[in-house]
């Protein structure tokens, strides 16, 4: 019985031993990883919703796609950088890349981001230090660019930042004529906006057109504003007008002596524009009557009487195909008793000039244009009813077919105009109180501009 026993005992004892040997081989297998985590596409608008102000991580099997619209050719974007707009009509995103890449516009992307950094750079949402393997080009497409003008852009940045526009009429301002990196701008009827131009752009200190009939650039924010970025020049489509020439009254030479009662009065002068020949000018620096909106610095060429504000004779460039002429004025903000007018034939009087009257008072412009010794035209700005404040106005010259609808004029008198127009500019502005006298509403000139097409 012992020996039955003992038996009994040592098979447990085999089977407890068994038992832990298979634990401790259980310890030692591999444990089964869990399955890949899917990656699935996410739109540019949500992800761009996924942004805080804080950087923060884009969730695990995450991927975008869309189309490049920036241009690496054109320099105008760092060798790391792209733009990609997910389609026509849809959102676009900043995206830099962890080192330069080789992507053309019009590559269609597919980009992994699971688990990379999204973030706010100067208020734009990007996508930062992706690797350049996870992003795989799977085909080519285009991108219609969105119609819009600047009002509209301005009001819709944050929303468009990142996508393909394209504006209509307009031309640029600032940079010396050249795209320069800083003091561009684009100008069309409905406002301005800063044109971006980097250091490395192939156009950089090129020459722009002198008008402008489409641009074509990339909506991109800063901070609190907006910019465009023009990808190459030849986003640029020149418009008619190829050259700008602009008179700002800041060389005056007098033709003949100043008058002996005021000598800041003047009639006839030159400038490096041309001739001028004027009834009752004035030239004197901006805080002498106007220092609360005009440089102390300048003097400015102010027309003060209702006759004529000027006539251009030069003859050398002379005016031919000039298509608009642009007059940026102000109306002057003299009030009371001034010398401007003061006369020796009147008693040395005093003109008053009585205080601006919203109601009953207002600053115009006039341009003539004499197409022959009978025959001319006139054209006239809208009725400006504030004082101090600059207004930019522009007159369109009239084609050939519309001069020879004028009276008193042949054929040849037009040709003859057209090849070399003589134009007139008129003070038409009314100030009540002046009785019979000449002078109206003193008016200060900024600048006039004409433009030319070949």
């Amino acid at each position: 019985m012992n020996i039955k026993r003992t038996a009994r005992q040592f098979l447990a004892l085999l089977a407890i031993a068994a038992s832990f040997t298979a634990c401790k081989k259980d310890k030692n297998v591999e444990p089964t990883p869990p399955p890949p985590v899917e990656v699935v596409a996410i739109s540019l608008q949500d992800l761009k919703a996924l942004a805080k102000d804080e950087a923060v991580t884009v969730p695990d099997g995450r991927k975008i796609s869309g189309i490049v619209i920036s241009d690496a050719g054109g320099k105008n974007i760092a060798a790391t950088s792209l733009i990609l707009q997910e389609e026509t009509g849809k959102p676009g995103i900043i995206v830099n890349l962890a080192e330069a890449n080789a992507f053309k516009t019009g590559d269609k992307l597919e980009i992994n981001i699971s688990k990379q950094k999204l973030e706010k750079i100067n208020g734009e949402v990007t996508l930062t230090g992706i690797p350049v393997a996870n992003a795989s080009k799977t085909g080519t497409g285009t991108i219609t660019a969105k119609a819009t003008n600047v009002e509209e852009l301005t009001t819709n940045a944050a929303a468009w930042d990142g996508t393909l526009v394209s504006l209509g009429e307009g031309r640029f301002y600032g940079g010396s004529g050249k795209y320069a990196t800083e003091g561009v701008e684009f100008a069309d009827a409905k406002g301005r906006v800063k044109i971006g131009v980097a250091s490395t752009a192939t156009f950089k200190d090129q020459a722009y057109a002198a008008s402008v009939s489409q641009l074509m650039a990339i909506v991109r924010v800063e901070g609190t504003k907006v910019r465009l970025d023009i990808r190459n020049a030849t986003d640029v489509t020149g418009g008619e007008i190829t050259k700008i020439l602009t008179e700002d009254f800041t060389d005056i030479s007098l033709i003949g002596n100043p008058h002996a009662y005021n000598p800041d009065i003047i009639n006839a002068f030159t400038t490096d524009f041309g001739e001028w020949g004027v009834i009752e000018g004035l030239y004197v620096r901006g805080d002498r009557y106007d220092g609360s909106f005009l440089s102390s610095t300048r003097k400015y060429f102010y027309s003060v009487n209702s006759k004529s504000l000027g006539s251009i004779k030069y003859t050398n460039p002379n005016l031919k195909g000039l298509k608009k002429v642009s007059i940026t004025f102000a109306g002057s903000k003299i009030e009371g008793d001034k010398a401007i007018l003061k006369d020796p034939e009147y008693g040395g009087v005093y003109v008053s000039v009585p205080p601006f009257n919203i109601a009953t008072d207002y600053f115009q412009v006039r341009l003539s244009g004499q197409v022959s010794q009978f025959g001319s035209f006139g054209l006239e700005s809208p009725k400006i009813t504030k004082t101090g404040e600059f207004t930019t106005v522009t007159f369109t010259i009239p084609s050939k077919e519309e001069l020879l609808k004028i009276n008193g004029v042949t054929p040849e008198d037009v040709d003859k105009f057209l090849a070399n127009p003589q134009i007139s500019f008129y003070n038409r502005s009314h100030r009540e109180g002046f009785g019979n006298w000449d002078t109206v509403a003193p008016i200060v000139f900024d600048k006039i501009e004409f433009s030319f097409a070949n």
